[in-house]
């Protein structure tokens, strides 16, 4: 019951129904810091479902803030449990960055790969375009060999949110695989400039010389961006 009580007080302090009405968050934020603590030391596990709930009610009214505190004490009572709720929930656009939602993620994926990987894989073959991509993403924090056949698919994916996170995973595989090089290679010539921009700002990472070729024929890519960002990339390359 002191577990309830808690998460009742921290509620009433987040965010409303009504967005516009007049509160400042950030008089309550100590005490907002101070609860979510509380019920993440007290690791009660019937608040699951109520957090879950609650959650959903956030990404419902499109309030990333609520999102953020809730993810963050669900994460921090059920552990690597609580990856399906929380990266189906990240592949729910709010219109912000996610630096504070995708660093509780983060943090759950490298404390366990292993308990991580069946929600992440499963995302990955999720039909949904946005599923698949937040998979994609996340795999790249419990990347393994055993992944080139996944990345290398992904970058062929019909969804270009798909084809970009790829590029992240697919820049470390190519470190070691040619294979991965390869479809990185081939992913230059995607039709999309944001997936072109993604693998280049991934091959730039690579520090391999293997990639300067591929990435030299985009200097005269007819998008001003990829041009940019394959100068960054060059930059970062050898030679």
């Amino acid at each position: 019951m002191a577990g309830m009580s808690l998460l009742a007080q921290l509620i009433h302090l987040l965010p409303g129904e009504n967005p516009d009405e007049d509160r400042d968050l950030d008089d309550e934020f100590d005490r907002i810091t101070e609860l979510t603590g509380a019920l993440i030391h007290g690791a009660d596990l019937t608040l699951v479902p109520e957090l879950e709930g609650h959650l959903e009610t956030f990404l419902e009214r499109e309030d990333f803030y609520g999102r953020d505190v809730i993810g963050e004490v669900l994460a921090g009572i059920a552990g690597a449990d609580a990856l399906p709720v929380l990266l189906r929930a990240s592949a729910r656009d709010l219109g912000d960055d996610q630096d504070t939602f995708g660093m509780i993620i983060c943090d759950l994926l490298e404390q366990d790969p292993a308990r991580a990987r069946p929600a992440v894989l499963d995302l990955v073959g999720a039909d949904d375009g946005e599923l698949r991509a937040t998979g994609v993403w996340a795999l790249d924090f419990i990347l393994s060999d055993e992944d080139l056949p996944r990345v290398t698919a992904a970058l062929g994916d019909p969804d270009p949110g798909v084809r970009s996170a790829a590029a992240g995973p697919a820049g470390r595989l190519a470190r070691r695989f040619p294979e991965a090089m390869d479809a990185m290679a081939a992913a230059l010539k995607d039709r999309d400039p944001q997936v072109r921009i993604s693998v280049l700002s991934s091959l730039g990472y690579t520090k391999s010389a293997a990639a300067v070729p591929h990435v030299t024929r985009l200097r005269d890519d007819p998008d001003h961006r990829v041009r940019e960002w394959a100068a960054i990339a060059l930059n970062q390359l050898p030679g």
